[in-house]
């Protein structure tokens, strides 16, 4: 199986061998799983670049995920 993820600044493309794809998951399902925790990677990088932490952090049945923020002024 050849998986690799080639892309430019806003798109990533996956290629991979259909034929020989053994993931316990559907391609879709897989790309879905990587832009959500692309996602939850960027959210979590830019709050804390702008100085919130997390203070709570769930994950739903369905998958989902929910943060809790928080920051401080002074």
């Amino acid at each position: 199986m050849m998986l690799a993820f080639a892309g430019t600044v806003t798109e990533y493309a996956l290629v991979a061998d259909l034929q020989f794809w053994q993931q316990p998951w559907t391609v879709e399902r897989f790309l879905s799983q990587v832009t959500q925790r692309y996602a939850y990677h960027t959210v979590v990088n830019t709050t804390t670049d702008q100085g919130f932490q997390i203070t709570e952090q769930q994950k739903a049945e369905d998958g989902s995920i929910r943060l809790v923020l928080q920051r401080w002024s002074a």
